[in-house]
């Protein structure tokens, strides 16, 4: 893919990403949350949206651990600044829980599946 490519695919990026926060400003929900239902319709439509995009279709360098180490951090950072830390605090102990049992649950079948 050409450089005119990669900076055609983070402006349409980048675009959806604002179409994105527009929808949250108005509909009152958290911002992360139409994040990731903007990744659901971005992977549903993903044959037109690789036909808009031309040739290249998904630039080679676009791969999960780009996902992983340059958005991921962007998006616990903003989830990070605005939470609410009054209602963090009452529900700790379902939070924690959740999340404990969530990490054994991953561990133990992500162990069963690789022996």
């Amino acid at each position: 893919m050409t450089t005119a490519g990669v900076i055609e695919f983070l402006l349409w990026l980048l675009i959806a990403a604002s179409v994105i926060a527009i929808l949250t400003s108005r509909l009152r929900l958290p911002y992360t949350v139409f994040l990731v239902l903007g990744g659901f319709a971005i992977d549903l439509f993903r044959g037109p949206l690789l036909r808009l995009l031309g040739e290249g279709g998904v630039p080679s360098w676009f791969t999960p651990e780009i996902v992983f180490i340059l958005f991921l951090p962007a998006l616990v950072f903003e989830a990070g600044l605005n939470i609410h830390v009054r209602l963090l605090r009452q529900n700790l102990v379902p939070i924690l829980s959740l999340a404990i049992v969530g990490v054994i649950v991953a561990t133990l079948i992500t162990g069963l599946a690789i022996a």
